[in-house]
Parts: structure tokens; C-alpha cells; sequence
């Protein structure tokens, strides 16, 4: 018992020490942006046009890197009129500010490929977040995370055998009846980020695919997305006052 507790111990000391590193490389970082955007200033204190660093930090080790490519949303698509893309963060900007990029993301078996629309660097966000201050915003939704492709894979009914070395490099294998399950169902992807399992379901045949996030130029990138993949892309009133 005392060595278990002493390991439970060890760990939660790693994990206070691992949490303290974070906040305190996010508060540098907050801390580099607001003295760049400063010095944009004029002498009368009114913002200049926005200048947001050209060079960036290396990509975050433990992201996704899927082999992007630019990305410009098609002119007079549907999602033109959608007003969820009107919708503005700190009542500036829209994900159409930001540099765009799409991954072409391999889920395997029969759901393939996804084309995944998101910003070009989670930094570019960061840097908006810092210029309508709200520098307690989290830009990393902007990232495509390893979870986030195992996540989509589970709904997608693929099995991933890592026996032939990492997961994301072992044979994908459709679970035909986990993927017989979602056709037909309504589905919602809570706290969707970038939609990846979202966009899974909606490929192995969910009769329809609800996103939702705190952040509306997370859903913006997911309706995107959408549009990307050859999905309908649908307004449904989900409450009084509200739309997805």
C-alpha cells in the first residue's frame, strides 16, 4: 500500500510539474504577442493595419502533420448564404481571416479519406485571440491531434491493427458491425474541433451530423469541411433563437 500511494504521488507531482510547464510556455507566448502587437501601434494609439509575425515556432510535436495544402473556400458555394459563416469572433473576424489549409486525412477502410479544412497554424490564432484580447483563448482546436484521428476511426467502424509497428501505420480493417450501427442515426459531435469524427460519421452514413462548439470559427472550419467532402451542408433550427 505505501509503495502505491508513493507512486500515485510520483505521478501527480509529473502531472502538477507537466500542467505548471504549460501555463507557464502559454503566458511567454501571450506575453511575445502582446509586445508584437503593441509595437504596431501608431503614436495615437490606434491599431495599425494587422501585422501578425511571418516567422513561426516549429509545429507542435505531438500534432498531426498530414501533408496540407492551401486552401480557398469555392466562391458562390452554399455555404455563401449560411449564416453560421457570418458569425464573427470578438466581432471582428471570421475563419475566412485566417490562412486556410486542407489535410487529406486517411481514416481507412471504407470511409477513406477526409479533406480537413483548418487554419494554417494554430500560432495565426493565437495571434487573432491576442489582438481582440482574449488572451485566455484556446487556439489549439485549430490542431489536428492523433486523438482526434483514432476518435474518427472508432466511429468510422475501422480497426487499426498496430501490430506492424504504429498505429497509424498498421492495416485499417472495417468493423462491419459497429459501421452498420451509425447508418440511418442523427448524430452529435460535442465539442467538435475541426468535426474529424463528425465528418467519419457523416461518410459511413449517418442520416445527419450535428456540430457543436464554443468557438464558431471551429464550426466554420467544420461546415467547410463539409463542403470539402462533397456533404449537404443543411440550417436546422436546433432551438428558439439558435442554429448549428
Amino acid at each position: 500500500r505505501a509503495s502505491t500511494m508513493s507512486a500515485f504521488g510520483v505521478a501527480a507531482s509529473l502531472i502538477r510539474r507537466a500542467a505548471s510547464v504549460v501555463a507557464s510556455t502559454r503566458r511567454r507566448r501571450i506575453r511575445s504577442r502582446r509586445v508584437h502587437h503593441e509595437s504596431g501601434r501608431s503614436a495615437h494609439g490606434a491599431p495599425q493595419t494587422r501585422t501578425w509575425p511571418t516567422m513561426r515556432r516549429s509545429p507542435l510535436g505531438w500534432c498531426v502533420r498530414a501533408g496540407a495544402s492551401s486552401y480557398e473556400p469555392p466562391p458562390g458555394g452554399a455555404l455563401d448564404t449560411h449564416p453560421l459563416m457570418s458569425i464573427t469572433t470578438g466581432g471582428r473576424f471570421t475563419v475566412r481571416d485566417l490562412d486556410l489549409v486542407v489535410d487529406e486525412v486517411d481514416i481507412g477502410g471504407a470511409c477513406g479519406t477526409i479533406k480537413l479544412v483548418r487554419p494554417k497554424s494554430e500560432d495565426d490564432v493565437l495571434d487573432m485571440y491576442v489582438e481582440i484580447g482574449r488572451e485566455d483563448a484556446d487556439p489549439y482546436w485549430a490542431a489536428l491531434w492523433p486523438s482526434s484521428v483514432a476518435l474518427a476511426r472508432g466511429v468510422a467502424g475501422v480497426v487499426v491493427d498496430a501490430g506492424k509497428g504504429d498505429a497509424g501505420k498498421g492495416d485499417a480493417m472495417d468493423d462491419g458491425e459497429r459501421s452498420t450501427r451509425m447508418a440511418g442515426l442523427s448524430v452529435c459531435d460535442l465539442g467538435a474541433g475541426l468535426g474529424l469524427a463528425g465528418l467519419a460519421a457523416a461518410k459511413r452514413g449517418a442520416k445527419s451530423v450535428t456540430f457543436y462548439d464554443r468557438e464558431p470559427l471551429a464550426l466554420q472550419c467544420c461546415l467547410l469541411s463539409a463542403e470539402a467532402n462533397g456533404l449537404t451542408v443543411a440550417v436546422e433550427p436546433v432551438g428558439e433563437g439558435h442554429t448549428p
